[in-house]
């Protein structure tokens, strides 16, 4: 058995080695990101291409932290009553944030624990070692984008 902790991985990178249903996985929840540059340029792109995807993955987290205060606000409304406590505002504060990182791209950082046997682990780096993509990008179906 093998056991990794990842990080700083896309979450799209996540996704890919989460297809591979008989390994074991443990990942930190997005809602604890800071989204403030945490995300992962593609090796692929050239200066131009990196240029625009980091302005696009700033202006994402940009929004995440404009958005986030606003809907806090609207879900308080909706549930006075949770606010109204500690434990059920910081319920609503975890929904607000699992929600909002839906802004984000999946190229913003993630951590895993990976835990695999010897078989799977083998089958994995054969599937890795021939992706187009340097973090192993595929759809969660398994088909190439």
């Amino acid at each position: 058995m093998f056991n990794f902790d990842i990080l700083g991985i896309s979450r799209l990178a996540v996704e890919r080695l989460q297809w591979h249903r008989l390994c074991s996985f443990t990942e930190k929840s997005q809602r604890y990101q800071k989204l403030e540059g945490d995300y992962v340029v593609p090796g692929e792109f050239d200066d131009e291409a990196k240029a625009l995807f980091v302005k696009n993955a700033d202006a994402q987290n940009a929004a995440y932290h404009e958005q986030y205060p606003k809907l806090f606000e609207f879900v308080k409304g909706k549930y006075p009553e949770k606010a109204e406590t500690k434990a059920g505002k910081r319920d609503l504060l975890t929904s607000v944030k699992e929600d909002a990182r839906y802004l984000v791209g999946l190229a913003t950082h993630a951590q895993m624990g990976f835990t695999s046997n010897a078989r799977n682990m083998e089958y994995i780096i054969r599937c890795l070692r021939a992706e187009p993509l340097a973090d192993g990008s595929y759809s969660i179906t398994g088909t190439k984008i």
